[in-house]
């Protein structure tokens, strides 16, 4: 999730956004026992139950919900997760984004999406750097709690310690 995507989720307006956030798993016998499409399911059948309490009755709204049900069903998809799944309908769009921000399963429906459980995300990103020294090479990473990324050095450092020293 971009920070221009969560703005634009922000701005949204409109009679029915439904937020839903479901801790996932990266590997094991969670993601084998499928854990989080069984949270998902039971959201979406409270969702259900919901919107046929309150008498909402709108066919975008029902396509979008159908596009949920499809993505339920992609064992795929839920092989490949991170800590959690966002998910925001509104109308016949649907968005989900994959993050390392693990959620207590929950579902809002409001006139807006509900981002509070995604504002981590964006918070403290704990910029760090990590030097890897060898006799063969210097390494230089730039990370965060989201990523690691080499910078490269070829112009700025020798490339071993002989480059150096010059072989004395």
């Amino acid at each position: 999730m971009s920070w221009s995507q969560f703005t634009h989720l922000a701005k949204t307006h409109d009679a029915n956004c439904i937020s839903i956030y479901v801790p996932t798993s990266r590997a094991g016998e969670e993601v084998d026992q499928k854990h989080a499409q069984l949270k998902l399911k039971n959201i979406l059948n409270d969702v259900h139950a919901t919107l046929d309490a309150s008498g909402i009755v709108n066919k975008e709204l029902n396509a979008s919900l159908q596009k949920l049900e499809l993505l339920l069903n992609d064992v795929q998809f839920f092989r490949h997760q991170s800590d959690g799944l966002a998910i925001y309908l509104q109308g016949s769009n649907m968005s989900y984004f994959t993050l390392p921000v693990k959620f207590e399963p929950s579902y809002y429906i409001s006139d807006h999406f509900y981002l509070i459980p995604v504002l981590p995300f964006f918070n403290d990103d704990g910029t760090f750097y990590l030097l890897a020294l060898s006799q063969q090479k210097a390494s230089l990473y730039e990370g965060c709690r989201h990523f690691i990324i080499e910078i490269i050095l070829d112009e700025i450092a020798p490339d071993s310690l002989e480059d150096a020293v010059n072989k004395d």
